[in-house]
């Protein structure tokens, strides 16, 4: 094998080992994407019951409705979906929820202003959080209470602010102050569109009658509950329409391509120790009957019974490693069911099949979160990995298949 070629060999190992640990670090949850609900402008005129109608309410009625004020459609939505996680409780451990509005104006009040990622959180916190550089997370307290406080990455912060400490001011979003108390690490992800982002409890930006673009609910599968079906059926019953994606399995799909290579490379080198396992039962054979003509049998049967279990053995590791890398290689059957037709051997239940994955991947409309296409864009560069590297291995292969098979 030339440098060159152990060079790219390395370069491509790394890239693969790389992108392996870093799809690993997202969160294994199930996401469902939908659209957020329209704000309703606030009405702040009152209606005054007419004289002499017959339709004045009770005083009491009155403060009943006083004390119960109106839900806002986010309102709603987070009431129905409480609802609804309390009925699957048998299959959600916990769950949180994330609105998305990207290109959002950031100002600091005194004519500085920046655009990024507004994000609003509410329930519980799912997703690692990122490293903090000054002050704090937003507290759980904070996000059940809708509290005006926001968590900026560095960058938003120089930008807007000129320091990289602007914990205790203001951030100004529209009309509304949040209070900034943490700053944490830029990382921008291959997901994320903005380059700067911000985020505030969804309450908060609920009651500021803040316009979100997409609602994504996180949910923490409970093990051995079967959750990935019930999650997925229960949660469209809820608000059809949306994006189910479950991170599990494209932090699986994302590894996939290296677990192709692998097993693939490893059928072809045991067809190569099976080819040398034979020419060295072969040897051991032909010795012995060399062995034969000037020794009696009788004396070399304990040397035969040591030969043959040692051809057994060898045989039987060439064949145990077979079924090993055969079942790995079928392993992601497993974890996407949806990939085997109703009948293996029908044509049109295989075209069925192909034609309902690409629909999968290929809607007309999509919601997807910067988790799901970081995953999407990992498994792209781990594919093009895999390839090179198995178009640079196929040459000193040939040549190591021709000296084994030339000996």
């Amino acid at each position: 094998m030339s440098i060159k070629r152990a060079a790219l060999l390395v370069l491509l190992a790394a890239v693969m080992a790389l992108t392996w640990v870093q799809a690993g670090r997202e969160a294994r949850v199930y996401e469902y994407s939908i659209l957020s609900p329209k704000v309703e402008a606030k009405d702040t005129q009152i209606e005054q019951p007419k004289e002499g109608t017959g339709a004045e309410e009770p005083a009491q009625q009155q403060e009943e409705q006083a004390k119960e004020p109106k839900l806002t459609p986010l309102g709603e939505l987070l009431k129905s979906l409480t609802g609804k996680m309390e009925e699957m409780s048998t299959a959600v451990g916990a769950w949180g929820l994330t609105a998305y509005t990207p290109g959002t104006a950031f100002t600091d009040g005194a004519g500085g202003s920046a655009a990024g990622l507004l994000r609003g959180v509410g329930g519980g916190v799912l997703y690692p959080a990122p490293v903090l550089t000054a002050g704090r997370h937003i507290y759980i307290e904070e996000i059940e209470a809708g509290a005006h406080v926001a968590v900026l990455d560095e960058k938003l912060a120089l930008d807007l602010y000129r320091i990289g400490d602007p914990v205790g001011r203001k951030l100004m979003i529209g009309e509304h102050a949040f209070t900034i108390v943490g700053i944490t690490r830029r990382h921008r992800g291959v997901g994320d569109q903005d380059a700067t982002w911000a985020q505030v409890p969804l309450k908060a930006l609920d009651k500021a009658n803040i316009q979100t673009t997409m609602l994504t609910v996180a949910m923490q599968p409970l093990p051995g509950a079967g959750a990935y079906a019930a999650l997925s059926q229960g949660i469209s019953q809820w608000r059809p329409g949306g994006t189910f994606d479950s991170l599990p399995k494209e932090i699986y799909r994302a590894r996939l391509p290296l677990r192709l290579l692998l097993c693939v490379g490893g059928l072809l080198l045991v067809a190569l120790t099976l080819k040398l396992t034979g020419r060295y039962a072969r040897r051991l054979v032909e010795g012995s009957r060399l062995r034969l003509q000037t020794r009696y049998a009788n004396r070399m049967l304990p040397e035969f019974i040591g030969k043959g279990l040692l051809i057994a053995l060898l045989y039987a590791l060439n064949l145990a490693a077979i079924f090993f890398l055969l079942q790995e290689l079928i392993a992601p059957v497993y974890v996407f069911p949806e990939w085997v037709p109703a009948i293996l051997v029908e044509p049109k239940e295989i075209e069925k099949t192909f034609w309902t994955l690409r629909a999968q991947q290929t809607g007309l409309v999509a919601l997807r979160t910067p988790r799901v296409l970081r995953l999407h864009f990992l498994h792209r560069v781990m594919a093009a990995a895999c390839a090179l590297a198995a178009a640079a291995l196929m040459k000193p292969y040939h040549r190591l298949w021709d000296a084994v098979h030339g000996q």
